[in-house]
């Protein structure tokens, strides 16, 4: 019997996360791989703290109606 290190973020899931695991251990071992993949890449596909800051400004300058969509010059 393995030890639970309460230390981990494993330890913390939530139960949605949790579920989604036990779904995905049923899958054959290539499609867990592939749910593995895409969840990684959604991990790792978050905003830097500059683009948050950067987006966050933006939604500002539109809500003060200083945003401007882009207008291609042909």
């Amino acid at each position: 019997m393995s030890h639970l290190d309460w230390e981990s973020p494993m330890a913390y899931m939530t139960k949605l996360l949790e579920q989604a695991i036990a779904q995905v251990r049923e899958l054959p071992e290539e499609q867990q791989d592939a749910v593995a993949a895409n969840l990684i890449n959604l991990i790792d596909d978050r905003l830097t703290e500059d683009e948050e800051r950067e987006l966050t400004e933006s939604r500002r300058e539109y809500e003060r109606g200083e945003f401007r969509p882009y207008q291609s010059s042909r």
